[in-house]
């Protein structure tokens, strides 16, 4: 009997503050470590240059469930647009990017897997994640601090990588064109904001937020491989597709399919919004 009405106490106060808000944040995300290094081999010089996936327009809609009066859980839906990422005016070897740049010869398997002296590089990507946070706020009427902390699970990912190169062997150029898929990564994600209350269903939020995640390369496939401007992905074959392994690969299998050495790639970030909040129940 003191069970029950312990319980029945505690789903009381719940429903006291059982108030729920929806959120819409605009911000930009910066990335917080190297995803790729380019270095650039070619007039007598060498510098390195390293860009992060992690930085992009990124935009965020979440419901907020009030547990408390300074206690409630969240989900996130957060949209990365990442950067373009260029790389062009000169001989470039990629670097910490898993992806199949030893692909040299579409008659027969890769002679080394040694990524060959690019001309052009370029990187797109895309991601939405969901994030179940507990957030807890302190403050009075008007205005709350408050902070939160979630495990960051990716729905939707998409990297697609374009660089162009010089095969010796063929003494012409290729363009070539490969779509990632990612092994499923769990993310950590943290965030500190301030609240202030425009009115009784309105209120204005700033915040800042932390994502620490680190993906690894489970596939890659060509969309597309020309060579001297003649589309011939058909040639690849079973190359086409390359698989990824934790354990040290054989770069080309008996069947002519490849499998590479699998490394994590950093998608860590570091966000900045300003958003708005609406209050759905009173």
């Amino acid at each position: 009997m003191r069970n029950a009405l312990c319980l029945f106490l505690l789903l009381q106060s719940t429903l006291i503050f059982a108030q729920s808000f929806i959120s819409v944040k605009a911000g930009y995300a910066f990335g917080r470590n190297e995803s790729i290094s380019v270095i650039k081999v070619d007039a007598g010089k060498v510098f390195s240059e390293k860009f992060s996936l992690g930085a992009g327009i990124h935009p965020e809609v979440s419901w907020i469930f009030c547990l408390s009066e300074n206690f409630a859980f969240t989900l996130d839906a957060s949209f990365l647009l990442g950067n373009e990422i260029n790389v062009t005016g000169g001989i470039y070897r990629v670097e910490n990017m898993p992806a199949p740049y030893f692909v040299d010869n579409i008659s027969g398997p890769p002679p080394s897997s040694l990524s060959p002296l690019i001309t052009a590089f370029t990187v797109q990507n895309q991601r939405l994640y969901l994030t179940p946070n507990l957030l807890l706020s302190t403050g009075g009427d008007g205005f709350q601090f408050y902070s939160k902390i979630g495990f960051t699970l990716p729905v939707y990912q998409s990297t697609d990588l374009r660089y162009t190169y010089r095969d010796e062997i063929l003494a012409k150029e290729v363009e070539a064109s490969i779509s990632l898929k990612n092994s499923f990564s769990v993310g950590l994600k943290t965030a500190i904001g301030a609240n202030i209350e425009l009115s009784k269903s309105l209120s204005l939020f700033l915040e800042m937020d932390y994502l620490a995640l680190q993906v690894e390369t489970k596939e890659a496939r060509f969309t597309s491989y020309k060579v001297g401007g003649v589309e011939s992905l058909d040639n690849l074959g079973a190359a086409n597709t390359i698989k990824y392994t934790e354990e040290i690969p054989s770069v080309t299998n008996a069947n002519g399919s490849q499998t590479a050495l699998t490394l994590p790639v950093a998608y860590d970030q570091l966000g900045f919004g300003l958003g708005v909040r609406f209050r759905l129940t009173d």
